[in-house]
């Protein structure tokens, strides 16, 4: 199932131009579109041995180079990737305290992860395209780090901060404001 899908020819003016580099630089045809679909985000989140580890770490880099483009051609601007990305910190830092001190809070922490899906819902319909764009990939990232084995879930929720990260870090190089 595509979560994104992005066509050269929405493209319009001069923005063709740079466009037309970042397919070059991709190794894309105009033609074809960019799909981020599901298989990639759980090649991403879900590695099952270390070759696929490493699989995962570059496709995080790739895609998160597509996904940092298209969210900022899409209107996504930096305060409101940084919005979500702060309360992702925030989620971070407090599974980080309850894992030190060993309480039993860290089901209501995975609890505010699962509240972003709403959090960002409301914001794609009152912010528009750039947040919808990565709200259809976040949607199923925090599903798929929740609902998957207990016991690796921190990994998998370390492997979406990453991802969050390489999109955030490349929405900022493409001129995101």
């Amino acid at each position: 199932m595509s979560l994104v899908t992005f066509r050269f020819s929405d493209v319009k003016g001069k923005a063709q131009e740079d466009w037309q580099r970042y397919f070059q630089k991709w190794g894309l045809q105009t033609q074809a579109p960019i799909s981020f679909e599901e298989a990639a985000l759980k090649q991403i989140l879900l590695p099952a041995n270390q070759e696929q580890e490493e699989r995962s770490a570059k496709l995080t880099v790739e895609w998160g180079d597509k996904l940092g483009a298209i969210l900022v051609y899409r209107g996504l601007s930096t305060s409101q990737i940084r919005a979500i990305f702060g309360e992702v910190r925030q989620i971070e830092a407090k599974l980080k305290i309850s894992q030190l001190q060993g309480t039993a809070s860290e089901t209501k922490v995975w609890n505010k992860l699962r509240l972003l899906i709403p959090k960002m819902a409301y914001r794609a319909k009152k912010e528009g395209d750039g947040v919808k764009s990565l709200a259809s990939v976040f949607e199923p990232a925090i599903n798929l780090v929740l609902d998957g084995e207990q016991q690796k879930r921190m990994e998998r929720f370390e492997r979406f901060v990453n991802f969050f990260e390489s999109i955030l870090a490349y929405h900022r190089a493409y001129g995101g404001k």
